[in-house]
């Protein structure tokens, strides 16, 4: 009777401490969503025309919702960085809908906390502006990343920060 009494004090407590709580996850996984991202990024760059001199960075920011799907994005970039980078980083992040596992707690599926996903590029091969690129914030990107969103509190230090898309002149 004690070792039965025993096990089932072991096994209710086992079952209290695993957690069916997971985080939002890309169905291939990492490595998977790494290459997705850049054969996207790839696909879409080459209908665009991008022979710009430029520096910068540009972040999406976007969640997934309890059905897998993308959600809420919004977007940081220098001022004068032009709309053609957030285009493409719009068209890559809307390219993963529904191939995302949702978040969950407690056994639910709830939306996910932030996804940050850096875009840098450097366009500056074969181009200058008074014998230099022009560099509209990639030394600052961190400190800009931190006021992402100028309501929230902490709250914006609680993502997860993807491996970012790097785009290089084509010249």
């Amino acid at each position: 009777m004690l070792k039965l009494l025993l096990i089932l004090l072991f096994v209710s407590i086992k079952g209290f401490g695993q957690s069916n709580d997971s985080k939002a996850k890309f169905k291939g996984g990492d490595i998977e969503l790494d290459a997705f991202l850049s054969k996207k990024f790839d696909q879409i760059r080459k209908g665009k025309k991008m022979d710009l001199c430029l520096v910068s960075v540009t972040f999406a920011k976007f969640t997934i919702d309890e059905y897998g799907h993308v959600k809420s994005i919004k977007f940081y970039q220098a001022a004068k960085t032009p709309p053609i980078f957030e285009e493409i980083l719009k068209e890559v992040v809307n390219a993963t809908d529904g191939q995302w596992l949702p978040e969950t707690f407690n056994g639910k599926a709830v939306e996910s906390r932030p996804f940050i996903l850096p875009f840098i590029y450097q366009m500056e091969a074969g181009c200058s502006v008074n014998g230099k690129s022009v560099n509209y914030g990639t030394d600052n990107s961190l400190l800009e990343l931190l006021k992402f969103d100028q309501d929230s509190t902490m709250r914006q230090l609680d993502c997860v920060l993807l491996k970012p898309l790097v785009a290089f002149s084509q010249n």
